[in-house]
């Protein structure tokens, strides 16, 4: 078997994330037979045929896939589940620490706690708690708090074994019990700081946020329209750090190194080994930053015993040790991103750029000149250029091209004009990765006249960055919504000509026909599908115990009518929000746990444009910087939701009816122990009437449906059974 740890690390990866990401019964039946089946009819040829190379690969391979599967299993039934029955759905004093990492969002702090005693005992658990409180809380305080976990469902939260997750209870804030967590991490922490304040002092605000975001991955420092470009064109790797941000540091101590005759190989080893441990430590111990590094290190240990590195092999190395200690780590999809795209330049990028040096006829390596004079140097810096850029062409075409099916399938969306900023863009991000590095070490170094010469080359550098992502971001073709069933009919197709090519041992004719093909069927199918996409407005209503969620959408806007249900409907509203771009409108008619449980699980994943809500929930006004928009009894007013729907608010007697208006139904939503009398003559008549419980003369009401929330609403409702999701097309 060729490249056998290779094969092993990347199956092993792929087959962990295939069970963690879509885990059900018959699944893990289905890969367990195929998988035994194969080695065992692998092995039962080889020992009366032949022996073949193709026969151990599979055998490996299946071999590996239930080595994944039985990972999975022994890993979440004894690492999950012991920390999730001790302490799900319990009411704990916990007393513990702030993790690095806050996040600030609607004036909400979001962190990992990492307990040191819960009830009194020592117990070291990950919690990840919202507080609407703490604002002033900084990494590694030591608090004390009350909270209720639950069993979290955010794979990016158990990737980093975070297996529970709790919001702050208005009754029993957080409080400080003094001192900071004494760790060897808030040295680390401390540079970070310290290079905030050199960036927000010396360099403008706008881009001291794209410094911070480039240098240390702190995407939140950018503003929120920036963000939105970055993700729209599929350049988000430019402000997450990565591989790329590695090299780029490890490139001037590598070339030391070679220039350097005083330091021995087998000191060089452990150097660089410091390095690449301090920059983890200084971005957050990014799982990306943590491939690039391993492979970094496997690749200087090669050197070191004089033996040729293979990038599969150490990428297959790499995958082993970052997910056998910990299998959920493939719950974090930056690490896959990372090993996908490392696994297409390895795999395809040689090849792109023979085939485009051989149809541009660029030769593919040209002699070396000795000349050392100035014209010389500069007539092969000019000769070299072309090859320098089909090359970092190729790379990019081959990472994007094995990228493609996880934003599919994860984000439902493509960027097909990654490649194309990525030309202008990257060298751009390299300069300002390393004009920042600079600027910090002159600061240090209190070099003021040239900190400020390379404050303004950040300055401007920033500006265009930020200038090319923005003027690509408006072109329609930046993100492209891909949804619909045919995308992963298309990733099948793609596959299958994939596999046909390598099992063929296809030439270069091949590969440009084979993705010509795929092209040509994702931009015929793409446009098939915007034709006839259904942009229509809907409103969604998902039941779970005593309350309910509604939230109505159009596109990518969304908007809740109630937050509420226990925590089993997170998921949904995960769904609903991963769909959206930003809350436009919550609106909220009491202070009832049961229609607001979920509104801090809402507020804590996105931003909030307005909120409308009665003088009952005043204590919620002091939790956002959104714009409020409050209302009392005896009120009437409208909202308008998106440009097809608005929804009525009628408040009286305490009680807040909602009437929503759209071109193809009208509904109206009746609170518990509602009437129907104290409703206008224009607000009875409603194709749709939604129960949240008992109400009182229905008889008045002119409608065309009637559903209820509750099995005890009224015995002509339809009733909506617990855990049910319903929708309703509200376009025509």
């Amino acid at each position: 078997m060729k490249r056998p740890l290779g094969v092993i690390g990347m199956t092993y990866l792929t087959s962990l994330a295939v069970v963690f990401h879509f885990y059900s019964f018959a699944l893990v039946l289905i890969l367990s037979v195929c998988a035994a089946a194969a080695s065992v009819i692998s092995l039962i040829v080889w020992r009366i045929v032949r022996r073949t190379r193709f026969q151990w690969t599979v055998i490996a391979v299946s071999l590996t896939v239930l080595a994944s599967i039985l990972a999975i299993f022994l890993y979440r039934n004894f690492a999950v589940a012991p920390v999730i029955n001790a302490y799900a759905d319990r009411e704990l004093t916990v007393e513990g620490y702030v993790d690095d990492g806050v996040r600030f969002k609607n004036r909400s702090a979001t962190f990992i706690l990492q307990t040191e005693k819960i009830d009194g005992e020592d117990a070291h658990v990950a919690i990840s708690f919202t507080t609407f409180s703490g604002y002033d809380l900084e990494p590694f305080d030591n608090i004390r708090v009350t909270v209720k976990p639950q069993r979290s469902k955010y794979s990016q939260s158990m990737s980093r074994r975070v297996f529970l997750y709790a919001y702050e209870d208005r009754d029993h804030p957080a409080e400080k019990t003094g001192g900071k967590h004494a760790t060897l991490y808030r040295a680390a922490v401390f540079v970070r700081q310290f290079m905030r304040h050199i960036f927000s002092q010396s360099l403008d605000r706008e881009a001291a946020g794209v410094v911070r975001a480039v240098l240390l991955g702190e995407k939140q420092a950018l503003p929120e329209a920036y963000r939105k470009a970055f993700s729209e064109t599929g350049t988000s790797y430019l402000i997450v750090v990565s591989g790329l941000h590695l090299a780029v540091f490890t490139l001037l101590f590598r070339r030391l190194f070679r220039k350097s005759e005083g330091i021995p190989c087998f000191l060089q080893l452990p150097v660089m080994f410091l390095l690449t441990f301090r920059f983890a430590a200084l971005t957050g111990f990014s799982p990306s930053v943590m491939r690039a590094g391993i492979m970094l290190m496997i690749s200087f240990l090669a050197n070191l015993v004089l033996r040729d590195n293979d990038g599969f092999n150490s990428l297959g190395i790499t995958a082993l040790i970052m997910t056998v200690p910990n299998p959920y780590a493939v719950g974090d999809i930056g690490l896959l991103l990372s090993f996908s795209a490392t696994f297409g330049i390895l795999l395809w990028a040689d090849k792109i750029c023979i085939f485009l040096l051989g149809a541009f006829h660029i030769m593919p390596s040209l002699p070396q000149r000795k000349e050392k004079t100035r014209r010389a140097k500069c007539g092969n810096l000019l000769r070299r250029a072309p090859r320098l850029l089909l090359s970092f062409l190729s790379t990019s075409l081959a990472a994007t091209l094995w990228v493609i099916p996880l934003t599919v399938v994860f984000f439902g969306t493509i960027t097909p004009l990654a490649v194309i900023i990525s030309i202008v863009a990257y060298p751009l991000t390299c300069a300002v990765l390393l004009l920042g590095l600079l600027l910090v070490i002159a600061e240090g170094l209190w070099l003021t006249p040239i900190a400020a010469g390379l404050a303004m080359l950040l300055n401007l550098l920033s500006r265009a960055l930020v200038g090319v992502v923005l003027w690509f971001a408006r072109s329609p073709a930046a993100d492209i919504p891909a949804e619909e069933s045919f995308y992963l009919i298309w990733l099948v197709l793609t596959a299958a000509l994939v596999a046909a090519g390598y099992l063929t041992h296809a030439g270069q004719r091949y590969v440009f026909s084979a993705i010509l093909f795929s092209a040509l069927v994702l931009t015929v199918g793409a446009s098939v599908c915007c034709l006839c996409a259904d942009d229509g407005a809907y409103l969604t209503v998902i039941r779970c115990g005593s309350g309910y969620t509604a939230a109505v959408g159009k596109g990518r806007n969304l908007s809740f009518l109630s937050c509420g249900g226990t925590q089993q409907a997170e998921s949904e509203i995960t769904e609903l929000l991963r769909r959206a771009d930003e809350v436009d409108t919550i609106l909220l008619t009491g202070t009832d746990k049961r229609n607001t449980a979920r509104l801090y699980a809402v507020m804590a994943e996105s931003d909030v444009d307005t909120f409308v809500v009665s003088d009952k929930a005043e204590a919620l006004l002091t939790v956002s910087q959104a714009a409020v928009v409050p209302y009392g009894d005896n009120t009437r007013l409208t909202v308008a939701l998106n440009r097809e729907v608005s929804v009525e608010v009628y408040c009286v007697g305490g009680l807040s009816y909602q009437y929503i208006r759209s071109p193809r139904y009208t509904v109206l939503l009746i609170p518990e122990k509602g009437e129907a009398e104290v409703l206008p003559q224009a607000l009875r008549r409603a194709d749709i009437v939604l129960l949240e419980g008992r109400a009182s003369h229905l008889e008045l009401l002119d409608c065309g449906k009637l559903y209820a929330l509750s099995e005890k609403a009224d015995d002509r409702a339809a009733v909506i059974a617990d855990g049910t999701v319903c929708q309703f097309d509200l376009s025509e």
